[in-house]
């Protein structure tokens, strides 16, 4: 419960510098520690998938103007 809730408030604080790609790489990562059942690979799938339907969802289908990478 708390790798969840700590991986939810890293994506809130870091979606704005860090974009919207890292940003849910690193919600995944935090929120995989939760269980040791996950595999590195079903973590890294869960994560495309989110990247991909959230892109699509927020970006192309709402036109929201949520940075994709950070601005170095």
């Amino acid at each position: 419960m708390l790798s969840v809730t700590v991986g939810l408030i890293a994506f809130a604080l870091s979606i704005e510098r860090l974009g919207l790609v890292l940003a849910i790489a690193l919600l995944t990562g935090i929120g995989a520690l939760a269980t040791r059942a996950l595999r590195p690979l079903e973590t890294a799938i869960a994560g495309l998938v989110l990247i991909a339907m959230s892109w699509s969802i927020f970006i192309v289908g709402l036109g929201l103007t949520i940075p994709i990478w950070p601005e170095w």
